[in-house]
């Protein structure tokens, strides 16, 4: 392995012998109890779970909103639940509902036991609540069908968010990375992402109401695609836009004919229960296992891909405490660092029919 100290950087035995003496201090370190986020290290509920109920009961007034209901599914807390539309939220503190409290099937147990009594379940994570919190709010919206009332409730989101809007009315255009992204990290609760191509819906104004962010088969996927399969990684609206899924999709065949003949995507069960894209012709083809992000003291409570955290990073960072005999998961640990558990995703795939 060439040193980190070539290259400008000093003597490369000097900057062998700090590189292990930082790894000597950091690797004694392991996660310890006054390591939590303050927020998470007093007694009772977390704060964010009331602030969450407080948003809800302002969209939908005049309706019940049921807090900590524990009769309606049995075994079962429900954070906030509103019976007139059969939707419960549930608020996840990333501390309390990582590994240290909740196994890996913890999570889709209660979304699977919630479907099957009839309750559409919703999750609210923690970091997104505290640093995403506008987008959180459209969100729910969206799933309680109050959008409309969101500038009346929450005037400081603005008006763009309960506008309507046809997706015929609008102009189909291909955005650049920067464009994405910023209205990605804007009106996507799971935020940006790499991806290779980006197209949209603007208005007379030039201004992007919808975004499909697909991903070429060679574009940095974690798992290998066989050529012509393009991955959807995201779609997103700034207001309710009738539609402007389909458009996006036929405009992007269009775009990219003679090089796309299948699509992919994933539906995140925590956020997504398919409906867009089996109204669309999607098929859902393979129901994948719960999938584990990092957080921690080290990310500051922020959930991380688990990407972030394999062994080559765990052995060329300094920082990190490491020791070759050491698995991924004991480094993780040694590094204070914890999975949280999703509740798996569900593969769709749809053919793109040719031309006669």
């Amino acid at each position: 392995m060439v040193s980190r100290a070539h290259a400008g950087k000093g003597c490369p035995r000097c900057g062998a012998r700090r590189a292990a003496e930082q790894r000597a201090r950091t690797r004694s370190r392991s996660w310890r109890a006054d390591t939590i986020p303050p927020r998470a290290a007093g007694e009772g509920r977390e704060p964010g779970e009331a602030e969450l109920r407080a948003v809800i009961e302002q969209l939908v007034p005049g309706l019940e909103v049921r807090a900590n209901d524990r009769r309606t599914l049995p075994g079962f807390e429900l954070d906030a639940f509103v019976p007139a539309l059969g939707v419960a939220v549930e608020y996840n503190g990333v501390y309390y509902h990582s590994e240290l409290f909740r196994d890996r099937t913890a999570h889709a147990a209660k979304l699977a036991a919630a479907r099957a009594g009839g309750i559409r379940l919703v999750t609210v994570w923690e970091d997104d609540w505290l640093h995403r919190r506008d987008v959180v709010v459209r969100s729910i919206a969206a799933r309680l069908g109050a959008t409309t009332s969101l500038t009346v409730r929450f005037p400081e989101l603005g008006p763009e968010v309960s506008q309507r809007w046809g997706a015929r009315s609008l102009t189909s255009d291909e955005v650049d990375g920067r464009a994405g992204n910023d209205f990605l990290a804007a009106n996507h609760v799971q935020g940006a992402v790499t991806c290779s191509r980006r197209f949209a819906l603007t208005d007379d104004d030039g201004r992007v109401r919808a975004l499909l962010a697909l991903r070429s088969p060679r574009g940095g996927a974690r798992t290998a695609r066989r050529d012509g399969e393009w991955e959807i990684v995201r779609f997103a609206t700034l207001g309710v836009v009738p539609g402007a899924f389909s458009r996006l999709l036929a405009h992007a065949e269009r775009a990219l004919a003679g090089q796309v003949t299948r699509w992919v995507t994933f539906a995140d069960a925590m956020i997504s229960d398919g409906a867009l894209y089996e109204r669309t012709g999607f098929t859902a083809d393979r129901e994948l296992a719960p999938d584990y992000r990092y957080a921690g003291p080290r990310t500051r409570w922020l959930r991380v891909s688990k990407e972030s955290f394999q062994r080559k990073r765990f052995r060329e960072d300094p920082a990190l405490a490491w020791d070759e005999s050491w698995t991924e998961a004991q480094a993780a640990a040694r590094n204070g660092l914890v999975r949280v558990w999703d509740a798996g995703k569900t593969r769709y795939v749809r053919e793109v029919r040719s031309d006669p």
